[in-house]
């Protein structure tokens, strides 16, 4: 994967601020750095909007506030956290709830470069938050959802995370049946306002990339 001493510099860059604040997206843990890096690093010095889903104790939205500098950091939990970083902006809002969520919007605005969701780790939460806040990404902006490993529980009308991304991998794949044959859509069976929206994400994805617990999906 790094095969240019560039890539090598841009994973050390990242992952060694992973590491400074303790943040399990290190490589001595989850290690999103390797794949963050290859994204991140081209814009990191970019005028950014970012939100983050989960604070957590703080480890990776200190390092997003390094790493960023020139960013317009906003991060967000259900439930209020002991903050020390002045850097940044900080909002209770529970992912979970739509309501929450379109209200934080409201307050905020759009227009979001990228949304990193490392918040409730279960599917409910991470396909609800998808839902909402995709609408919100900017054109060619990066929504990504971490530890996909472990969200299986609490689905989301029946869903588990993983499922649904295999859902969207049918719809930005999808062929119309003049072309096939039969359509190559395999979404018939999933409930009428989850099949209506994946449709729309047809129109809305431009690319995924789904790797090590970690999924990454761009605005057309």
């Amino acid at each position: 994967m790094y095969s240019t001493e560039k890539n090598v510099s841009d994973y050390k860059a990242l992952d060694d601020l992973f590491l400074k604040y303790k943040s399990i997206k290190s490589s001595q843990y989850h290690d999103y750095s390797k794949i963050y890096s290859r994204f991140f690093a081209p814009i990191r010095n970019k005028k950014l909007k970012i939100l983050e889903i989960g604070i957590r104790r703080e480890e990776s939205a200190k390092t997003w506030i390094e790493y960023f500098p020139n960013a317009d950091l906003h991060f967000i939990d259900r439930e209020e956290v002991q903050i020390t970083s002045e850097q940044g902006k900080y909002y209770i809002v529970n992912p979970n709830v739509p309501n929450q969520l379109n209200a934080f919007i409201l307050k905020v605005g759009a227009d979001f470069d990228l949304i990193i969701d490392g918040g409730g780790h279960t599917s409910s939460q991470q396909i609800t938050s998808f839902e909402v806040l995709f609408s919100y990404l900017k054109q060619g902006g990066i929504y990504a959802i971490e530890n996909l490993s472990f969200s299986k529980g609490n689905y989301k009308d029946g869903l588990t995370t993983f499922d649904f991304l295999k859902h969207l991998l049918d719809e930005i794949n999808w062929l119309p049946a003049t072309w096939t044959g039969q359509g190559r859509n395999c979404n018939e069976k999933l409930p009428p306002h989850i099949r209506e929206q994946l449709h729309l994400y047809r129109k809305s994805i431009d690319w995924m990339v789904i790797q090590s617990n970690l999924a990454l999906i761009t605005k057309r």
